[in-house]
């Protein structure tokens, strides 16, 4: 009986053991399935390019697979989640990595081709604009090709601008719109770019390129309105990403005051172009044959008018005011001036209607000066005729008294 009782124990030792020995590799069947699963969902989160999401599905698959035969182990195990859901849920987050490589991929992309016809585009406007220096220098009369080659320049300025601003706009990520902040590896990111596409360079350089047109060209009201729209489109995407920027350069020491240049580099755009209206305007006296004083602003443009005005009224005949009058006021004044450019300058800030009104009063005077002295050439050719006529009457009335004296004797 002893026997049995010993025996008998022996075997439930041996069960109680055998049942431990299971529950321990049990335990370490899920311990080692979740510290893979973990070690994966780090390496998706430092994941560097496609070809580690590459490696990391194959340990994904591999997991399934190694572990497929424990599965209902792990499902009892891995509560609230199952064998199933953990592996989707693995192969969920690398599709997510995998998806921001491929948008980085695909911005590179963009970026490295808009690079390469920022380089095409900053050779061929400094091509253009030597032509244009060159044909001025020599003055030469092929205009129709002189117009031709400042269109191209004002499409490739153009062209290069909107460039530009796009690779502005691409700088900050999309969580900079919803909480105005960057994380150190956004601004990593921002820096790279920044560096990798000389983006100051070539926005400084757009700019001096786009004021040297300004400065080799003449051009009317459209086309400066279109440049004015054009610096201010491109000024409001830097305004956007600028002081992100210069804050990343500062912190890195490097190029900081490149990047603050930036704001009075757009200063004297916007100041050039106020330049080029007066300069226009003043071409426009020029081609008639009026020549005035420099003007480059509302004051001296309306001191530059009234005082040619006055000097024509005070000095010149009355044949040569009123022929002077015809060509400044009906010729270039009330046919381009006014109509042309007199709705962009007080449009612009350039122009108040104070000035305006002076000059007006100025022509108004002027052409009534010409008015009376041809009143006074009138009065005294009818004075003339009324002389000739009352001669003659005189004449006519002596020639009859003496031919009656001469029948009466």
């Amino acid at each position: 009986m002893k026997k049995i009782i010993l025996f008998a124990a022996s075997i439930s030792f041996l069960l109680l053991l055998s049942s431990q020995n299971f529950a321990q590799q049990d335990y370490e069947i899920v311990q080692k399935f979740r510290s893979t699963e973990k070690q994966i969902e780090q390496s998706i989160k430092s994941a560097q390019t496609l070809a580690d999401i590459d490696s990391i599905q194959t340990h994904i698959n591999q997991l399934q697979a190694s572990f497929l035969a424990h599965k209902n182990l792990l499902d009892k195990s891995l509560y609230p989640d199952n064998f199933n859901s953990s592996i989707q849920k693995l192969n969920d987050d690398l599709s997510l990595r995998k998806e921001d490589f491929n948008q980085v991929s695909s911005l590179q992309t963009q970026v490295s081709q808009m690079q390469t016809e920022i380089d095409s585009l900053n050779t061929k406007n400094a091509s253009l604009l030597s032509q244009i220096e060159q044909m001025q220098e020599q003055n030469k009369k092929d205009i129709a090709k002189l117009e031709q080659t400042i269109r191209e320049l004002r499409y490739s300025l153009l062209r290069r601008d909107k460039l530009i601003s796009s690779m502005l706009g691409s700088l900050l990520p999309p969580s900079y719109e919803k909480n105005g902040e960057l994380s150190p590896n956004d601004k990593e990111k921002i820096y790279s770019k920044a560096k990798h596409e000389d983006l100051l360079s070539n926005l400084e350089r757009s700019i001096d390129d786009n004021i040297k047109f300004l400065q080799v060209t003449t051009l009317n009201p459209q086309d400066l309105n279109t440049i004015r729209n054009q610096e201010s489109s491109l000024e409001t995407m830097w305004n956007k990403s600028g002081p992100e920027i210069i804050k990343i350069y500062s912190e890195r020491r490097q190029e900081v005051k490149n990047a603050k240049e930036i704001d009075s580099a757009f200063i004297s755009w916007k100041s050039a172009i106020n330049q080029q209206a007066w300069c226009s305007i003043r071409q426009k006296f020029v081609d008639h044959g009026v020549a005035l004083n420099n003007f480059s602003n509302q004051q001296e443009f309306t001191q530059a008018l009234t005082s040619y005005i006055d000097t024509q009224m005070n000095d010149a005949s009355g044949s040569s005011s009123k022929k002077a009058y015809k060509v400044f006021a009906d010729t270039i004044w009330y046919s381009s001036i006014k109509p042309d450019w007199v709705p962009y300058l007080t449009s612009n800030n350039q122009l108040s209607e104070g000035n305006l009104g002076v000059i007006e009063a100025k022509i108004g005077q002027w052409q009534t000066s010409v008015g009376s002295s041809n009143m006074i050439w009138l009065y005294i050719v009818i004075a003339v005729v009324i002389i000739g006529i009352i001669l003659f009457l005189v004449k006519s009335k002596s020639s009859k008294n003496q031919s009656t004296k001469t029948e009466e004797a």
